[in-house]
């Protein structure tokens, strides 16, 4: 079961001006951040006309399609997004990797274009990245590697980039440079299941048993940890202390190693609870261990 903290927030932001209401942008990046995306989709669909002013919630409602797995609907509202209002085009690259998953790669290449060059680095490394996935389902697989290296560039901390090349190189029996990529993917994304598997798969082929067996037994680790969180995620719309629930998932993500995800999850634990000590608490600790240490004085 995946674990899921969606980076839409900045979408939903440039959004914003097209939004009708304070309370409904609020509404829709709350429910986004809880991985609530039924709810996000039939949030906008309520709200979907065929005027101009109508096209970021079509474009969002796509969004959320996308997180549920829903890729022919993502790509039909995110064609209708296109059609109202074609200034939002720059804020749809996931439009291109909707095109990848429902086998229109040529179609999600010629989208995905103009992102390659855009100024924005985020969108403009997911163009790479996704032009990639196009490039493998079409067994192009220099190319593939040609894009993600250059996705790499622009983020070179990309945590699903690095894991993408983990696996391509594990394919290819580049085992060096499959446990390198993937001890990469792990410190930019130490909860990632995927980079754990693919490292302790690798180890197994270098024939080294012993760190072979760490790496599957942190694997099961982040399985466990990963349902946890989502089970807890699942929680949080019933829930009568929902900052609680979020305390209990940030303290899961730190037991992993995420202090990332764990800072994440304690600060919308204050966002519901503003005098929440142990939200507080947890913080300021989160703070003081990415704190270089100082050296005293001789």
């Amino acid at each position: 079961m995946k674990f899921i903290v969606v980076a839409c927030f900045a979408v939903l932001v440039s959004f914003g001006q097209s939004l009708p209401a304070e309370p409904l942008r609020a509404q829709a990046s709350r429910l986004f951040a809880d991985g609530r995306f039924v709810d996000v989709r039939d949030l906008a669909r309520a709200r979907l006309t065929t005027a101009r002013d109508s096209a970021a919630w079509w474009a969002i409602a796509a969004e959320s399609l996308v997180e549920l797995e829903e890729f022919e609907q993502a790509c039909a509202h995110f064609a209708k997004a296109h059609e109202l209002d074609a200034s939002l085009d720059p804020l749809m690259v996931r439009y291109g990797f909707a095109l990848v998953r429902t086998g229109r790669t040529d179609d999600a290449v010629a989208w995905l274009r103009p992102f390659l060059t855009s100024s924005n680095a985020d969108r403009r490394a997911s163009a790479y990245y996704y032009s990639a996935l196009a490039a493998l389902a079409d067994d192009k697989v220099v190319i593939a590697r040609k894009l993600l290296n250059e996705a790499l560039l622009v983020t070179p901390k990309n945590g699903r980039v690095l894991i993408r090349l983990a696996q391509l190189d594990l394919s290819e029996s580049r085992l060096e440079e499959a446990l390198a990529h993937a001890d990469r993917a792990l410190s930019a994304k130490p909860t990632s299941v995927a980079a754990a598997h693919t490292r302790a798969l690798t180890l197994a082929r270098l024939n080294r048993p012993i760190e072979a067996e760490t790496a599957f037994a942190r694997h099961r680790v982040l399985l466990t940890a990963n349902d946890q969180m989502a089970a807890l995620v699942a929680t949080i719309p019933t829930s009568k202390v929902p900052a609680e629930v979020c305390i209990s998932i940030a303290g899961i993500a730190s037991n992993v190693g995420d202090r990332e995800l764990a800072r994440t999850w304690a600060k919308r634990a204050l966002d519901r609870d503003p005098t929440s000590t142990r939200a507080k608490n947890m913080i300021e600790g989160l703070r003081t261990e990415s704190r270089p240490a100082t050296r005293k004085s001789p």
